[in-house]
């Protein structure tokens, strides 16, 4: 800041850097009084209109930075010097050498500010419990050695914090319009009243819940607009939570405060030295808020988008990309395919445009948006669950009339029902989710029929990994099945467990703490399922093992069992291959005689095949003969058919 700084950059509130130059000059012409210039030769730099700047340092905008601080701490001129003599050496590096000769370190301690200017003691205090000065322990008290967090001098200076840090800011400039949000109306009304309220200081706080990508930040955002003011996200567990208040006087912001609370936790949130002051508190739909910081608060509750919301959300994204005529994607059909939460519809459809660009299309369609879908759940679901291929007709399984009726009540369940939610009265139909438990012996289908499930209804499917979900230590079980639920609500993915009895098992007997804590995961997966909103397909060969509060839970449970003759030749004829010379004979046969389930079945055709390619040669009877036997074997059975000679 002396005689060639550079011009403020782009950003910077107006005047900022002008008077945090003139302050800067007043502590270095403070420290000229204390400092021997022909010691320091540099300190003659800072000899020029140091009486003109004193008198005209507290004089300009009244809503520049440091009048801001001032009026939310009652800090004057000459507190606020004590301030930029600590940051000294920040703006200038030869101010460490003064600092270094007298206090033996390159930056101010408090013994040396309390010897120089008694009357700094208050000063210095103040600051320190505002956030404004932090100090690292010396041997003593007097040997603290202070600075200004970059944070905060940034601010001062006119510059505001970017990027992935703790601290992050959003102008007015950056927020739509309070009338532009896609809101369902009731809670579009109470947005509505949230400016005043916070200005006329009847509300402290404002607790917003819900998912991610709901748009709780953008709300807050814009709401913090229309009192002309920025949004300030603030990590409450970084440092710069206890500078939060000068922040956003600083930076003439509201801050936020992001906290994610798993199941069962309580947060106590304190207020920022400088509060109360109107605050944004961003949650998910779990977990307890307490605190001063939440004293006077409301809550405000975002959930997922609904058909309308979502059409409009996908409407908004879609504008501004290529015309065509006809288009090639169509908002009402996107709303209505994927329950999503509005705040990633956007971030959708850019992707969908650059996969579009990649394959040389001059806009996007619907596998475009299928592939932007897809790599949303990927990074969501993380290592926690792994996407399975969807076949998307039911030609493909082989199941009893009976099972198949019931499929086909699962799939009309999962297309309607947010419009079977919005149409039973009260909590008649519950969440808008579905819950399928598909039961019976290894081998029948189970696994192939969720994923054709998923398939018909063109959604994606993630099957959980239940090693990476299950964890020794307490809590931590409950915590990853919370977030994995959450994410499949955010994301429109259908979930696949596999084995499900390995998580729905009996309650038992509470005889040691083992079982205790055994008992309270599964409480809570009964009462999460409650309130999924998602798809989730239970399979188990052990449905005994399964509590029966999880089966009364299920929207549509489906019974497999083994193929019948008739059901196991048409096993045969969808597994083998093209081209392939096996008798009728030997079909009916295998067919009649061997008891086999369509995952030994398509076991026995992949052994066949690959005994074909080996010898060079069809798929013929001696290689399924020979397949089959060894797959019986596998499963301590004998095959009732002879060897036959291979007539390829």
């Amino acid at each position: 800041m002396t005689a060639g700084h550079t011009p403020p950059a782009p950003g910077r509130a107006a005047g900022a850097e002008e008077h945090a130059r003139r302050m800067f000059l007043l502590a270095a012409a403070r420290l000229r009084e204390r400092v021997p210039e022909s010691r320091f030769p540099f300190l003659r730099d800072y000899r020029n209109d140091v009486p003109a700047l004193a008198a005209e340092a507290w004089r300009g905008d009244p809503a520049a930075p440091l009048h801001r601080l001032a009026s939310l701490t009652g800090l004057d001129l000459h507190d606020l010097v004590e301030l930029f003599t600590v940051a000294l050496v920040d703006e200038d590096a030869r101010f460490g050498a003064v600092f270094e000769a007298y206090a033996g370190h390159s930056r101010p301690t408090t013994g040396l500010l309390h010897a120089w200017w008694p009357e700094s003691r208050p000063v210095l205090r103040g600051m320190r419990r505002l956030g404004l000065l932090t100090a690292a322990a010396g041997v003593s008290a007097a040997d603290e050695i202070l600075r200004v967090p970059a944070v905060v001098w940034d601010a001062v200076r006119g510059d505001p914090p970017s990027g992935d840090g703790p601290v992050r800011h959003r102008p007015p400039a950056q927020a739509l319009a309070l009338d532009a949000l896609i809101l369902e109306e009731a809670l579009a009304t109470r947005v509505g009243r949230l400016p005043d309220a916070l200005a006329s200081g009847r509300i402290d706080t404002v607790v917003l819940r819900g998912p991610d990508g709901s748009g709780r930040q953008t709300l807050a955002a814009s709401v913090a607009a229309v009192l002309g003011r920025g949004l300030l996200v603030v990590d409450p567990d970084d440092e710069s939570w206890r500078s939060a208040a000068v922040l956003a006087a600083l930076l003439d912001a509201l801050p936020l405060v992001r906290l994610d609370l798993a199941p069962g936790e309580h947060r106590e949130l304190s207020q920022p030295a400088g509060g109360p002051f109107p605050l944004f508190v961003v949650a998910g739909r779990r977990g307890g808020l307490g605190g001063p910081a939440v004293g006077r608060a409301v809550t405000l509750e975002l959930a997922v988008a609904g058909p309308a919301e979502r059409e409009r959300h996908w409407r908004r994204a879609l504008e501004g990309g290529s015309v065509l005529d006809p288009p090639l994607l169509d908002p009402t059909a996107l709303g209505a395919r994927y329950r999503l939460a509005g705040g990633h519809i956007g971030a959708l459809a850019r992707a969908a445009r650059a996969a579009a660009l990649l394959e040389g299309r001059p806009a996007p369609d619907e596998r475009d948006v299928a592939t932007a879908v897809r790599g949303l759940q990927r990074h969501q679901f993380d290592a926690m669950a792994t996407r399975v291929e969807t076949p998307d007709s039911w030609s493909g399984l082989v199941v009893t009339p009976e099972t198949m009726r019931d499929l086909t009540l699962a799939e009309a369940r999962c297309r309607h029902r947010e419009a079977l939610a919005a149409t039973l009265p009260g909590t008649s139909a519950g969440a808008p989710g579905v819950r399928l438990l598909f039961r019976g012996p290894s081998g029948t289908g189970k696994t192939l029929a969720a994923r054709t499930l998923a398939g018909v209804l063109g959604l994606d499917l993630y099957a959980v990994d239940l090693a990476t979900v299950v964890n020794k230590y307490i809590g931590e079980t409950e915590k990853n099945l919370d977030r994995l639920l959450s994410r499949a609500e955010e994301t429109g993915a259908a979930l696949l467990l596999d084995e499900g009895d390995a998580l729905l098992s009996r309650r038992t007997a509470v005889e040691s703490s083992n079982d205790r804590y055994a008992n309270l995961e599964t409480n809570f997966l009964l009462q999460r399922l409650e309130s999924f909103e998602g798809i989730l397909v239970v399979t188990t060969n052990a449905s005994a093992r399964i509590d029966r509060a999880f089966e009364r839970r299920m929207d549509v449970v489906v019974d497999f069992g083994p193929p019948d003759e008739t059901e196991r030749w048409w096993l045969w004829q969808l597994h083998l291959p093209t081209g392939h010379v096996v008798s009728g004979e030997l079909l009916d046969a295998l067919a009649v005689q061997c008891v086999m389930t369509g995952a030994e079945i398509r076991n026995t055709v992949v052994h066949a095949t690959l005994l074909a390619l080996d010898e060079g040669c069809r798929v013929g009877d001696e290689q399924v003969a020979e397949a089959t036997r060894r797959e019986l074997e596998k499963a301590g059975r004998v095959s009732p058919l002879p060897l036959r000679g291979h007539d390829g």
